[in-house]
C-alpha cells in the first residue's frame, strides 16, 4: 500500500481521514485423501488472485506463485507468508514480486501457511470512498 501512502504525503492529506471500500479475495487449497488435482492454480475471477504455478502440496521448499490484479501482473509489489504450527506464529515474512508478477516463496515449514497480499488505489466512486482495497490471501496446509 505505499503507492496509497505516497499519495496520501505528497497531496498534504497523510494527517486526514479517509473512506475506503474493501474486497477479500481469499482461497484455501484442501487436500482430500492424499489426492491432488488442478485446483491449486484455478483463476476464480476475482479482482486479486494468487495462483501458484505448482501445487503447494507438492513443493519441494519453494513455492512460485502468480499475482494478478484485474487481469495483469502484480508488478514489483510487496507479499507475505504466513505459518502457524500447533496455534503459534512460527514465520512470518514479506517478500516481493517480480515484474511478472512471481514471487518466489519459502514454504519449508510444516503447518498452516497463509499468502497475503493488499492492494490499494484511489476509488472511482469519490463521494462515498476515497480508496478500493483489495485482500487476497490463499491458505493450505504442509505436512
Amino acid at each position: 500500500m505505499n503507492n496509497i501512502l505516497d499519495y496520501r504525503i505528497s497531496n498534504k492529506l497523510d494527517g486526514k481521514r479517509s473512506r475506503e471500500f474493501y474486497q477479500r479475495c481469499a482461497k484455501s487449497l484442501i487436500q482430500v485423501a492424499g489426492k491432488n488435482d488442478e485446483t491449486y492454480k484455478l483463476n476464480t475471477g476475482m479482482p486479486l488472485e494468487i495462483i501458484p504455478q505448482e501445487n503447494p502440496y507438492e513443493s519441494n521448499g519453494e513455492l512460485e506463485v502468480y499475482f494478478d490484479f484485474k487481469g495483469k501482473p502484480l508488478e514489483n509489489y510487496q507479499v507475505r507468508t504466513w505459518c502457524k504450527k500447533n496455534g503459534k506464529l512460527i514465520v512470518k515474512a514479506f517478500h516481493k514480486t517480480n515484474e511478472r508478477g512471481i514471487a518466489i516463496l519459502p514454504i519449508k515449514e510444516s503447518g498452516e501457511w497463509m499468502i497475503s497480499v493488499v492492494k490499494m488505489e484511489l476509488s472511482k466512486v469519490t463521494d462515498k470512498a476515497d480508496y478500493e482495497s483489495y485482500w487476497g490471501s490463499y491458505t493450505f496446509y504442509k505436512k
